[in-house]
């Protein structure tokens, strides 16, 4: 069960069921007979689960650390353009402040230049 949606979604096949009633799980379970962890008793079958759940857990965090790490970025842009914009400058000085930033990281974490040439501070990702 999705908490956030407050839908159903199976986790063989990743396939949300439309609403959150029995017969419509055992419906999705009948149309999809590849589902062999359905024909599952027991221990077996609770052992398949923590499997599945287990496996769509770490789907799920590989994926929103991506996202949280893109928007970390496209915040660290903002912020730059909205510095460059209180101040009055061009927001082509983004590139200058890139270069700086990237001087900067090389003489403090000198390895993590790639974590920090990623942020887009050109003139034509930030414009007025």
């Amino acid at each position: 069960m999705d908490s956030a949606t407050h839908s159903m979604m199976c986790l063989i096949c990743g396939e949300v069921v439309k609403t959150m009633k029995r017969d419509n799980a055992k419906q999705h379970f009948r149309h999809h007979a590849s589902h062999t962890s359905a024909n599952l008793q027991g221990e077996s079958r609770k052992i398949c689960v923590e499997n599945l759940k287990r496996h769509f857990l770490q789907q799920t965090s590989v994926m929103s650390t991506f996202v949280k790490s893109t928007n970390n970025r496209s915040e660290a842009s903002y912020r730059v353009a909205y510095r460059l914009g209180v101040a009055g400058k061009p927001y082509s000085d983004g590139e200058l402040v890139k270069g700086c930033i990237m001087d900067v990281v090389k003489c403090i974490h000198p390895g993590k230049e790639a974590d920090y040439s990623s942020i887009p501070l050109s003139r034509d990702t930030v414009q007025r």
